[in-house]
């Protein structure tokens, strides 16, 4: 391959190398492979990366070229522009063209999930960024890692529907999406607001939903092993029981080694932890309990206790993480919209309980497990 005579292409408007991929489906003359930033001090003739792109089953694939190689080549890098090099193959090896200016897929989710929490009023739309924008991110990113072309993705307790909107609207219409939720505690009194809103723009966005209470009627109305991912995102501990019969209907719709995302949060955080110091109860407020309708948390899990409840389901559990969401966004932003000044006792509490959760993992508030279906 001769590259030094490469042609640039610059992908425009905050696009991405996997959203490239995803747009490019119908043309299976290129080569399927995909390189990180990074190919270990080899040449892209030498060694192709191991991230290989085949498990999602796409036609067409990009190879990442290793930062000497582009030194060599004249070409200029640099971590901090946030930009990546792609080489782009034909099937039967010949080098094609070079891209620059990729932008990194973060850029692409954090620009999308703001433009998305625009299309809801102005209480959601803060309560997805000032609150919420660092879990979407992470768990929209999550997903992508873990996806491919023509895949079924369903959202076991998607609410509003804000991660799979995103999704739809980076990958397009290569993917089939469902929801499945109660939808009952949308009312105008939640900061979400109606759920007639979410409603309409999962619609929009070609998002099968369904309503359905998941406590008293657990059975998916789907076909046995329909489903290549299901996500299961802060609900586990909005059921007055354990989640097991859910989870045995979520093993049911997944297909022979699917992949089952469970996200909740961690009981023993270190706001928990200093909740209770303080004599406060960890995560009910004594209001909510004694309203009529009751919405919040009936019981949270330790990290040790999700992956238990996935493996007694019969999930293989392939990884447990703790994330330091929505701890790093309310920090960031001050507690919704920067209200609280830089030097104040709320702020310097925020930064504080964000830094001690980076530095100590069973801290962090929010928990995720990724599980297989055991084929």
């Amino acid at each position: 391959m001769k590259c030094c005579s490469a042609e640039f292409k610059e992908i425009r408007d905050g696009g991405s190398l996997r959203e490239f991929l995803f747009c490019n489906m119908k043309t299976p003359q290129y080569k399927c492979f995909l390189g990180g930033r990074s190919i270990e001090n080899h040449r892209p003739e030498e060694k192709i990366y191991d991230r290989i792109l085949g498990e999602f089953h796409l036609p067409v694939g990009l190879l990442g070229l290793d930062n000497d190689w582009n030194k060599e080549k004249g070409l200029r890098t640099s971590r901090g522009s946030g930009h990546h090099f792609a080489l782009l193959l034909s099937r039967d090896g010949k080098y094609i063209e070079t891209m620059k200016g990729v932008a990194p897929m973060s850029s692409r989710i954090l620009n999308t999930v703001r433009q998305v929490a625009k299309s809801f009023s102005k209480p959601a739309e803060d309560t997805i960024l000032f609150e919420n924008e660092g879990k979407h991110c992470f768990e929209i990113d999550l997903m992508m890692k873990l996806i491919g072309k023509g895949q079924r993705i369903l959202d076991v307790g998607g609410g509003m529907g804000v991660n799979l909107i995103c999704l739809q609207r980076i990958l397009g219409n290569s993917l089939e999406f469902h929801v499945v939720d109660r939808f009952e505690e949308y009312t105008g009194e939640n900061r979400m607001g109606e759920y007639l809103k979410g409603l309409e723009l999962m619609r929009q966005a070609g998002i099968s939903v369904i309503k359905q209470d998941l406590w008293n009627n657990p059975s998916l109305k789907y076909d046995s092993g329909y489903f290549d991912m299901v996500s299961c995102f802060d609900v586990v501990e909005h059921l007055p029981g354990h989640p097991l019969r859910l989870f045995d209907e979520v093993s049911r719709i997944l297909r022979p080694g699917g992949i089952f995302l469970l996200g909740a949060p961690n009981s023993v955080s270190l706001n928990r932890r200093i909740k209770l110091l303080l004599g406060i109860h960890p995560y009910i407020a004594f209001d909510a309990w004694c309203s009529d309708k009751y919405f919040d948390h009936y019981r949270e899990y330790t990290h040790r206790e999700y992956r238990a409840l996935v493996e007694m389901a019969g999930f293989e559990c392939e990884k447990v993480v703790l994330v330091p969401e929505p701890s790093a966004a309310r920090a960031h932003y001050r507690y919704d919209k920067r209200r609280h000044g830089w030097i104040s006792l709320k702020s310097i509490a925020l930064w504080a309980d964000y830094f001690t959760e980076v530095l100590v993992p069973s801290f962090r508030q929010s928990v995720y497990c990724i599980a297989l279906k055991k084929e």
